[in-house]
């Protein structure tokens, strides 16, 4: 119990994060951003974001107050945000031409090839800022940690 109690926590960790950087402005570019959303959100095992913060816990150490768990998962997110990216690349009509994904229609066959390609590109400039928010932070941290 206590391990899925550990997965249960991670994945809304993660769930939040993905949420937290899906957040945009509505007034321009609304297909476009709908298409990164619904290639993202409507789910997936997460089995990336996941290992990745397990493996940072693993390797500091699992406590409660860890100041730099939210980088961690601002890093995960960003992993799955490229994997989401390379997914909707994947199913374009020019590489596998996939029609459906998760049950759903893909990007391509809902909005058009242009838009997912502008939402896949768009999903990996969106996760390389999130890994820059975190490893900036963390670098702070750690300074202020080491020259104390």
């Amino acid at each position: 119990m206590l391990l899925q109690k550990y997965f249960e926590t991670r994945m809304q960790m993660i769930e939040e994060g993905l949420e937290l950087a899906l957040e945009f402005d509505k007034r321009h570019a609304v297909s476009l951003k709908e298409a990164m959303r619904k290639a993202v959100i409507p789910g997936g095992k997460r089995w990336r974001p996941l290992l990745l913060i397990s493996l940072f816990e693993m390797l500091t150490g699992l406590k409660k107050n860890n100041k730099l768990l939210p980088d961690a998962v601002f890093a995960a997110c960003a992993v799955e945000l490229i994997h989401n990216a390379a997914l909707v690349h994947d199913d374009l009509p020019s590489v596998m031409n996939r029609k459906e994904r998760r049950g759903q229609p893909t990007i391509h066959q809902e909005y058009g090839s242009a838009v997912a390609i502008l939402a896949a590109d768009a999903l990996y400039t969106l996760a390389f800022e999130q890994l820059g928010r975190s490893v900036t932070r963390a670098r702070q941290i750690w300074q202020s940690a080491v020259w104390r």
